[in-house]
């Protein structure tokens, strides 16, 4: 079956190119654009804050909190899976967002004082959200056994997967602020591949737990899809 590398491994290595292409790209404005630098502005500074905890956040959740089968991908395919990430999410969303006098892409970002505030807030709701829900679904399952339950509590009384719910909250917020046509590429893309996923769990859920699992939880988005 050719060369494996294991799951674990491969969200390591999907998620470490978006950390080593975005603080590439920031710290080394000098060497990578002919511009000439200019007084930094905050929307620059914070949109790759953002960027950095979320990656950051998704790193440690690989090593300490998911856990993985013992099932492996073949070695060949890394190249596709890192493309999403390293390419739309790295150096698609990176060169043109750090570029010396940035200040809102194709769409104005909503970088004012009266917009930001709020906008950061819902951000760091969206990410805590998203790991209470990744704790909810490790304990789950006890370590060394096969035993699934169905998901309760925060989040999952409403939805089948709100981990992909606060997960496309926390983009949609990035792409408002930072206005950039490829955060809203990379967002929509994600979302879209995370409701096809979402989908495919909720009728897993259904066919698995049959009348136990709650008929009037949604998929995806609370009290609409």
């Amino acid at each position: 079956i050719g060369p494996q590398i294991d799951w674990r491994t491969v969200f390591l290595i999907e998620y470490l190119g978006p950390l080593l292409i975005h603080t590439t790209l920031y710290m080394g404005q000098s060497i990578f654009y002919a511009a000439p630098a200019q007084e930094e502005i905050s929307q620059t500074r914070i949109s790759f804050m953002m960027i950095i905890l979320h990656y950051f956040k998704r790193e440690l959740e690989t090593v300490h909190l998911h856990r993985f089968s013992n099932d492996t991908m073949p070695l060949g395919n890394l190249p596709k899976n890192c493309f999403h990430y390293w390419v739309i999410g790295g150096i698609m969303i990176a060169y043109p967002l750090y570029q010396p006098g940035y200040e809102h892409g194709y769409f104005k970002g909503l970088t004012e004082p009266m917009f930001l505030g709020p906008l950061l807030l819902i951000w760091l709701f969206a990410e805590v959200s998203n790991l209470m829900t990744h704790i909810t679904l490790r304990n789950l399952r006890p370590v060394g056994t096969r035993v699934r339950n169905i998901p309760m509590g925060y989040g999952f009384n409403h939805v089948t997967c709100p981990n992909y719910f606060f997960e496309i909250l926390g983009w949609i917020v990035l792409s408002l602020i930072t206005g950039s046509l490829a955060v809203w590429f990379f967002t929509i893309v994600g979302a879209v591949q995370m409701y096809f996923w979402a989908v495919k769990k909720h009728k897993r859920y259904i066919k698995e737990f049959g009348d136990k699992y709650p008929r009037r939880r949604k998929i995806l988005i609370p009290y609409i899809i």
